[in-house]
């Protein structure tokens, strides 16, 4: 009985640090895609279609 609660404690003490884990990854890659739409802000604009 104890141990089912154990068990169901540890799943989601991983749920959580996989959780954790793919927040810090999308934060980098939000960073790193952050960086590169600041330096294309700073090309010259492309002609519109008229």
């Amino acid at each position: 009985m104890h141990g089912d609660d154990e068990e169901a404690a540890d799943g989601e003490i991983a749920a959580r640090e996989k959780t954790a884990r793919r927040s810090q990854k999308y934060a980098a890659e939000q960073a790193n895609l952050h960086g590169f739409q600041v330096r294309k802000s700073l090309e010259p604009p492309t002609p519109s279609s008229p």
